[in-house]
């Protein structure tokens, strides 16, 4: 009985320590992301953001990337909302659009998986 409790006690530090890790570099992914530019509501967006997902307990470990550059999930956000939203954008096959606009080429579909995966899925 002594030895599962110890494996218990090492599990549960272990999973403690895993989290505090994730939660770290979220933190320095969101400061990174406030840091892109310097618009009114940003820092507000990304605040928002990274609240839902510690409450939805989606721990993120690197920086959203498309074509190893960092994506600006603000950015993202706000182009969609500028071509009408998701739906708006999908049916008029704007994503090619985003993505140059984004600096991304013709990385459409990711920039689509992306923004379902990093603000859709949050909203």
């Amino acid at each position: 009985m002594f030895c599962f409790l110890a494996r218990c006690n090492i599990i549960i530090e272990h999973i403690i320590v895993i989290s505090r890790a994730a939660f770290v570099n979220m933190n320095e992914i969101f400061e990174r992301l406030v840091q892109f530019g310097n618009e009114n509501d940003r820092n507000l967006f990304c605040q928002r953001l990274q609240t839902i997902w510690q409450e939805q307990g989606i721990f993120c470990s690197t920086y959203p990337t498309i074509t190893n550059q960092i994506l600006d999930l603000y950015k993202l956000h706000q182009l969609v909302q500028e071509k009408q939203g998701y739906l708006e954008v999908t049916t008029n096959r704007g994503w090619k659009e985003i993505s140059n606009v984004l600096g991304f080429g013709d990385s459409g579909k990711r920039v689509k998986q992306q923004f379902i995966f990093d603000i859709t899925n949050s909203i």
